[in-house]
């Protein structure tokens, strides 16, 4: 919280500020200033967690923010840190003769790249390692 404005003088009353954005100011109530940060601060996360929501290896529901479109995203699967930690896995265990690149077949084991069907601008990466 941030105030604006004197307490010392009576009939000035402070101006409350959260994040910057004016919540309260003259004479407002307690609980309607405790509902009011309530419910900002319920907004903020919700903004917050909407926006640092992790993409998984599966296609999600999500609004682009390029073409401001709600889609369902397309993956694409590329070979990551894990694939190559296991193809060398694979081939200190003797795998040689090609059994050690598996990894690169199997889409567990490989990264995931989220883009919008619609403009093919990329949404989000979910990266195993």
């Amino acid at each position: 919280f941030t105030f604006k404005g004197s307490m010392a003088n009576a009939s000035v009353y402070p101006q409350v500020l959260l994040y910057g954005l004016p919540i309260a100011s003259k004479q407002t109530s307690t609980g309607e200033l405790l509902r009011r940060v309530t419910d900002l601060k319920y907004f903020i996360f919700a903004i917050k967690s909407a926006r640092s929501r992790p993409f998984g290896d599966s296609p999600v529901q999500v609004t682009c923010p390029k073409c401001h479109q709600t889609v369902v995203t397309e993956v694409q699967f590329s070979a990551g840190l894990l694939t190559y930690l296991f193809c060398g896995g694979l081939l200190f265990c003797g795998c040689v003769l090609g059994c050690c690149l598996i990894p690169f077949c199997v889409n567990r084991l490989r990264d995931v790249t989220h883009i919008c069907p619609s403009c093919k601008a990329v949404l989000g990466a979910y990266k195993r390692l």
